[in-house]
C-alpha cells in the first residue's frame, strides 16, 4: 500500500472496492488526492485527527465522557436553548454527568472536553408500534397527479384528493417522490432528486384556489393559472402562470390584516428560512440580468457569502421579494399539513409517505446558506451496476463529514425532521450512503470514483430520534450495491428495507412471498424502473437501445433475457397458487401475500401506463419527471384494471380494525 493509500484509508476513503458484479476496482492516485483534498486533508502535510462524533446515549441513561475528570464543572446547552450546569462524577471510562439529559441533540462543554451528545432511542418505531401491519399504499409523482380539480400541474390539492380516494380504496399510506425546493428562478431544473434545499418545499405545488380560500381572498381578485393540462408538463409555462397567480395572492395578503400566523412562521423558521428566501431573491435578480451566472459562485463576489453586508443590504432593499418567497413556504407548509390531515381523516392509518433526497444541488440554496457544508468539487454517484453499466454521476454535492461533525450533524437532523413532519412515514433515498458514499471528482467519469465512509450509527440514531418525535416509520431505500451485513444493520436500527420484485431473486428464480422480510416495504417497481406494462413489453430496453446506450445486439440479448424473466415470474406466481389472468393483478397479489409490512402500488400501474417516470442516466433524452396522468385519479381508481388490483390488495391485506394512533 502506498503512502497516499495509507492516508486515504485512515480517513475512510476506500483504496479498492468490488462492484455488484464482483469486479475489483482500484481508484487512481488522482481520485484519492481529489477526495482527500475535498475532506480537508493535505496528503503531504502532517496527519490530521478524525472529526469527533456525537456521544450516543439512550434515553434515561446518564452520559459518561472520556476525558471528563471527576468534579469538573460542565455546561450542557440543550437543543431548546436551555443551559444545564453540573459537576462530573467519577466513573469507569471517564466523568459521568450528574443526571440524564432529555432526548435531543445537545452540546456539552467542560475545561477538558467539548462534545455533542445525542440522546435518542437505539431503534426507530416499527409499523406494529404505530398500530399498522401488513398494510398497502399507493405511490405517485406529485407533479403528475390529475384530479377532478383539473390543475395545470399536480398540486397539494390534487394530493389531498388522491390520498382520500386511495384511503377509500383501502390504502393506508400514499407515497411521493421528494417535494423539496428546487429553483424558482429556473423552472427548467425539475429533478426532485436534485434539490436546492431539502428542508423547504417546492412552491409549484401550491394549490392557488385553496390558498385563496384559506386566506379569505375572493378568487375574482386572484390571477388564477390556466387549467389546461398536457401529457408532458411544460414547466416554464406552468411556473410563469403560477408565479403570476401567487404574486397576486401575495399582493392581496400583504395589504390586509391577519398576518400574525405568517409572522410566527417566519420567526420559527429562523435563519435557515431567511437565508433560503434571500437565496431565491438573489438568484432571481442575477438570472434576470445574465442566465449564464446560474451557480452562486458565479454571482458578484459580495453576494456569494450569505453573511456579507452586501447580502444584508440586498435583503433590506428587497424585503418585499424576500417576504414573498417566505410567503410561498408558509402556504406550501400549510397545504401539505392539510393534505396529511385529510388523508388521516379519510381513514389512512399512516397517511403521506415522503422522500428525502440523498443530497443537494451544488449550486443551490443549502450549499449557499451553509458555506463549507457541501463539497462542490465532488459528486455523489454509484459504481457500475445493472442500472448504469458505466457507473452513475448524480451531480449532487456530498456533505463534508468534518463540517457535519462540527455542527453535531444538526443540518441532517433538521432535514430529517422537516421531511417527517407532514406524514406517517419517511423514505431515505439511497440509505446506503449512511454507511458509505460513492464520490467522484469533478471532471472525472463515474467509473473513477470510490467510496467514503460515513458514521452509520450516528445517522441511524438521528432517524430514531425523528421517528419517535414525529411518530413515523423510517424506510431506507437500499437498492444497488449493498455491502455485506448492511441490511442487518438497517433492521437493527428499526428502519425498513425496500424490496423491489424485479430484483428479488435467488439466482434466476424469483423469491417466494414468504421469503420477504417483515421489516420491508415491497413494490413491483419504482419510478426509476419499468412499469408492469413497460417491463412486459420491454419498453425500457427499447428506450436504452434507441438512445444509443446499448446496441442492437444488446437489445436482442436484453429482450431474450426479459422473456426468460417473464417465464420465471409466471412460474413463481403459479407456484404460489395465484391464477389471476391479468399479469398486473397477479404480480400485485403475489407481493401482497408477502410478510412485508407495506406493499406499494404505483399509480402508473393502476393506470396501466407503459412509460416510467424517470430513466436513470438520461436528462433531456427521455422526458424525465414530466409525464402526467392522462385521466383524474378518481377515474383511474374506478377503472377495471385498478379495481382488480386494489381488490387483490384488500383481499390479501384486509384492513385491521382499530388502526393506528389517532391524532
Amino acid at each position: 500500500m502506498t503512502e497516499l493509500e495509507q492516508i486515504a484509508a485512515v480517513h475512510g476513503v476506500a483504496t479498492s472496492y468490488y462492484d455488484v458484479g464482483g469486479r475489483l476496482h482500484r481508484p487512481s492516485p488522482r481520485t484519492l488526492q481529489a477526495i482527500l483534498e475535498g475532506l480537508g486533508v493535505d496528503p503531504s502535510g502532517p496527519a490530521s485527527a478524525a472529526p469527533t462524533l456525537p456521544l450516543l446515549v439512550d434515553p434515561g441513561e446518564v452520559p459518561v465522557l472520556g476525558g471528563l475528570r471527576a468534579g469538573a464543572p460542565y455546561t450542557v446547552e440543550l437543543e431548546t436553548g436551555e443551559v444545564v450546569h453540573g459537576r462530573a462524577v467519577g466513573s469507569a471510562g471517564g466523568g459521568r454527568l450528574s443526571g440524564p439529559l432529555p432526548m435531543g441533540l445537545h452540546r456539552l462543554t467542560a475545561d477538558t472536553v467539548e462534545r455533542f451528545v445525542l440522546v435518542a432511542p437505539p431503534r426507530c418505531l416499527s409499523p406494529r408500534e404505530l398500530g399498522v401491519s401488513r398494510a398497502f399504499g399507493v405511490s405517485s409523482q406529485l407533479y403528475g397527479l390529475s384530479s377532478d380539480r383539473r390543475s395545470a400541474i399536480g398540486d397539494f390539492g390534487d394530493l389531498a384528493a388522491a390520498a382520500c380516494a386511495s384511503a377509500a380504496a383501502g390504502a393506508d399510506l400514499f407515497g411521493l417522490s421528494p417535494m423539496h425546493a428546487l429553483f424558482m428562478a429556473d423552472p427548467a431544473a425539475i429533478s426532485p432528486y436534485s434539490p436546492s434545499h431539502r428542508r423547504f418545499l417546492n412552491p409549484l405545488y401550491i394549490a392557488v384556489p385553496e390558498a385563496a380560500a384559506r386566506l379569505g381572498l375572493a378568487l375574482d381578485d386572484v390571477a388564477l393559472p390556466p387549467t389546461a393540462a398536457t401529457a408532458l408538463l411544460d414547466y416554464p409555462r406552468v411556473a410563469e402562470a403560477k408565479r403570476v397567480a401567487l404574486e397576486s395572492l401575495w399582493e392581496r395578503f400583504r395589504q390586509g390584516p391577519g398576518a400574525a400566523a405568517f409572522d410566527r412562521f417566519r420567526i420559527e423558521g429562523g435563519e435557515g428560512l431567511e437565508r433560503h428566501c434571500r437565496f431565491e431573491a438573489l438568484h432571481e435578480a442575477v438570472l434576470r440580468d445574465d442566465r449564464s451566472r446560474w451557480a452562486f459562485w458565479l454571482w458578484p463576489a459580495a453576494w456569494q457569502d450569505p453573511t456579507s453586508t452586501a447580502v444584508e443590504a440586498f435583503a433590506k432593499e428587497h424585503r418585499d421579494r424576500v417576504g414573498f418567497f417566505a410567503f410561498l413556504q408558509w402556504l406550501a407548509a400549510m397545504q401539505l399539513a392539510d393534505a396529511q390531515a385529510e388523508a388521516r381523516h379519510a381513514g389512512m392509518r399512516l397517511g403521506l409517505y415522503g422522500d428525502l433526497a440523498v443530497g443537494v444541488n451544488a449550486a443551490g440554496s443549502m450549499a449557499w446558506s451553509t458555506p463549507g457544508l457541501t463539497l462542490r468539487q465532488l459528486s455523489i454517484g454509484a459504481p457500475p451496476d445493472p442500472l448504469g453499466p458505466d457507473g452513475q454521476k448524480w451531480g449532487l454535492a456530498p456533505f463534508a463529514p468534518t463540517a457535519l461533525a462540527k455542527h453535531g450533524f444538526r443540518p441532517l437532523l433538521d432535514d430529517l425532521e422537516a421531511n417527517a413532519r407532514y406524514g406517517g412515514a419517511v423514505r431515505i433515498d439511497h440509505v446506503l450512503g449512511f454507511a458509505r458514499q460513492f464520490w467522484i471528482p469533478e471532471g472525472a467519469p463515474a467509473s473513477e470514483g470510490t467510496y467514503v465512509d460515513f458514521p452509520f450509527e450516528v445517522l441511524a440514531r438521528l432517524c430514531a430520534l425523528v421517528s419517535h418525535r414525529q411518530r413515523c416509520v423510517v424506510i431506507g431505500e437500499d437498492l444497488g450495491t449493498v455491502p455485506e451485513g448492511f441490511r442487518d444493520r438497517l433492521a437493527a436500527a428499526g428502519m425498513l428495507s425496500c424490496r423491489v420484485l424485479w430484483f428479488e431473486r435467488d439466482g434466476d428464480r424469483f423469491r417466494e412471498p414468504h421469503d420477504y422480510p417483515e421489516a420491508a416495504l415491497a413494490s413491483v417497481s419504482t419510478h426509476d424502473l419499468p412499469t408492469v406494462q413497460g417491463f412486459w413489453q420491454a419498453r425500457d430496453i427499447d428506450w436504452r437501445a434507441d438512445l444509443g446506450a446499448s446496441g442492437d445486439g444488446a437489445r436482442a440479448d436484453g429482450k431474450a433475457q426479459r422473456e426468460r424473466d417473464k417465464t420465471e415470474l409466471m412460474a413463481a406466481i403459479r407456484a404460489a397458487g395465484i391464477d389471476d389472468e391479468d399479469v398486473s393483478v397477479a404480480l400485485h397479489r403475489f407481493l401482497a401475500r408477502s410478510a412485508a409490512a407495506f406493499v406499494l402500488v404505483q399509480l402508473e400501474d393502476l393506470a396501466g401506463m407503459i412509460e416510467q417516470p424517470n430513466l436513470p442516466g438520461t436528462t433531456d433524452e427521455h422526458p424525465n419527471w414530466r409525464r402526467r396522468l392522462a385521466v383524474p385519479i378518481e377515474t383511474i381508481l374506478e377503472s377495471p384494471n385498478a379495481s382488480a388490483i386494489l381488490a387483490a390488495m384488500r383481499a390479501e391485506r384486509p384492513p385491521r380494525p382499530g388502526g393506528a394512533e389517532q391524532e
